[in-house]
């Protein structure tokens, strides 16, 4: 039924918009790299966030949204991050989703180099692979293990996919009444996403209140389920620290309202 391929979509809203290929990436140990106690600002290798996802007043899974490790991609370190998503045992009879991203972002937090996302929702598979070459300029999707698309791009122009453009705001200075730029790409096109600054609110979340800063994203040449006819929004609050801890993210939608809202921080 239509419905549960809407409901299954914003179960992974949480990604902000929409494997296996040997890549040249060295995995880099904590110990090597990070002193004891020390922060990597704004991340934290091994930092980890837990999420409630709520359906209007129906709890319908769970997400979690984590910096796994520091990669080597050829002379550029890069922070792997990864996402994971998956609806609860009652929700599962609906529509259940089982779905992961994985990015790889220069430490400098402004290019990909590397993201997959594998999706598992009701019947339907899928596993989609961004491949970056800024020298080549190109990015590449693969799906499935084929290439479906190829794209041009310029070499000196940064460029991200969706999940770590999450990580570019965050590593920024944010102030109310800023509006940030950045470049994205699903492997298909790319696209001019635009972010609001909006105002400073305490956010209730499961472990407490904290002082955040509204946002929110929007972006150019949308389709589908976000065309402006349907007058969607989304929101996102993010700590308003160093940290930029992302506490809640809301959609208004014309299907009602999806909640995400942080449960458990892990790591710090």
């Amino acid at each position: 039924m239509q419905y549960k391929k809407v409901a299954g979509f914003f179960i992974i809203l949480f990604f902000l918009i929409p494997t296996h290929v040997q890549i040249q990436a060295e995995y880099i140990s904590v110990e090597e790299n990070v002193k004891p106690g020390q922060e990597i600002f704004p991340l934290r290798i091994g930092e980890e966030f837990i999420y409630t996802i709520n359906w209007g007043i129906i709890r319908a899974g769970s997400a979690t949204l984590k910096v796994d490790s520091l990669v080597k991609c050829g002379d550029t370190e890069c922070y792997k991050v990864e996402t994971r998503t998956r609806t609860n045992s009652f929700f599962d009879k609906i529509y259940k989703v089982r779905d992961t991203i994985e990015s790889l972002v220069e430490t400098s937090l402004k290019r990909s180099r590397y993201y997959n996302k594998k999706q598992q929702e009701g019947k339907f598979r899928r596993n989609d692979e961004l491949i970056f070459d800024y020298h080549k300029e190109e990015v590449s999707l693969k799906r499935n293990g084929r290439i479906k698309n190829t794209i041009k791009i310029q070499r000196d122009k940064d460029l991200l996919d969706p999940l770590s453009v999450l990580y570019y705001v965050r590593g920024m200075n944010l102030q109310v009444g800023d509006v940030i730029e950045a470049h994205l790409t699903d492997g298909k096109a790319t696209y001019l996403l635009q972010i609001n600054v909006i105002k400073r609110e305490r956010v209730k979340t499961w472990i407490g209140y904290f002082d955040c800063l509204k946002i929110e994203p929007k972006m150019q040449n949308i389709e589908g389920i976000f065309h402006k006819k349907h007058k969607a929004k989304i929101y996102i609050w993010l700590t308003n620290d160093k940290r930029k801890i992302p506490v809640k993210i809301q959609s208004e939608v014309f299907v009602g309202s999806f909640k995400i809202l942080l449960k458990e921080i892990r790591g710090y």
